[in-house]
């Protein structure tokens, strides 16, 4: 909800750039502490660094950001309540990562719930769309 509300005060990326440097402050002073050794020690993991920073941070939350000023906030959920899966299948397909039963069942679990509040958003919409709508307005008004 945040993301969206960011994405419709700025028309372009600045929120995205303005919220990544934000944490960038926030967490470079923490990592210099605690690894500050290690990457003077081998800097070429500033690279790799910033690779994992565009592939988890920039490129989702942008996408994110594109689809959210597109789409309705319950379809938005319900893709990320998908994301589980589409992330176990793509590591079984690319990377032949096996998962276990417990894992299944919790991402099971989590794309039950997001198809179930869908559900349940579009039922308690229904009546109120519905073609009795006005006439059980006007009942309840008298």
């Amino acid at each position: 909800m945040l993301s969206r509300r960011v994405g419709q005060l700025f028309a372009d990326w600045t929120g995205l750039a303005v919220a990544l440097a934000c944490g960038a402050c926030v967490l470079a002073p923490v990592a210099a502490v605690t690894d500050g050794n290690v990457v003077a020690a081998h800097p070429a993991v500033l690279g790799t660094g910033l690779l994992v920073a565009l592939l988890s941070s920039l490129i989702p939350y942008s996408l994110d950001m594109t689809v959210l000023r597109r789409i309705d906030t319950r379809a938005f959920g319900v893709l990320l309540a998908l994301s589980p899966a589409v992330g176990a299948g793509v590591g079984y397909v690319l990377l032949h990562e096996q998962l276990t039963a417990r894992q299944l069942c919790a991402m099971a679990l989590v794309v039950l719930a997001g198809a179930w509040s869908m559900r349940r958003a579009t039922r308690s919409r229904a009546p109120a769309d519905g073609p009795g709508a006005r006439t059980a307005r006007s009942h309840r008004s008298m």
